[in-house]
């Protein structure tokens, strides 16, 4: 997958991919709507989040709809892309690959923390390893 889009009653969501957290697709309301035999009317919201590498299933957190019991749900997109083989064969062996949880670890434990540019390099190189193996 590579992107997700919502049609519902729910204002935001936020998309997980395992424990971690990929984003907040915000809503855009596209006004009232009625629903096929209730006479109340609801306000469906469209939410869209592009994910910042490929994942093969994400889950879904609906956020903004107050106490309610059900939320109605009129449309899933779900944008996938697929990967080649030939791609996968082009894509160097690295060998083993470098724990950046060790590596994050062993900076606090020295007192040193990342820049945000230090941290925005390591997060992709976790995304990539994700995505090669």
């Amino acid at each position: 997958m590579v992107s997700v889009g919502i049609l519902s009653e729910a204002r935001n969501m936020e998309v997980y991919v395992g424990e971690e957290y990929c984003g907040t697709g915000r809503g855009q309301s596209l006004g009232a709507a009625r629903t096929a035999g209730e006479t109340d009317k609801v306000t469906l919201y469209k939410k869209y989040l592009k994910f910042e590498c490929p994942a093969a299933s994400c889950r879904i957190k609906l956020l903004s709809i107050g106490e309610k019991q059900r939320v109605l749900i009129s449309k899933i997109i779900v944008q996938v892309k697929t990967v080649s083989a030939k791609l996968a064969t082009d894509i160097p062996s690295l060998g083993s690959s470098i724990d950046l949880d060790r590596v994050q670890t062993i900076m606090e434990s020295m007192g040193s923390k990342l820049s945000p540019g230090a941290q925005q390099l390591m997060d992709m190189v976790r995304c990539q390893q994700k995505f090669i193996s």
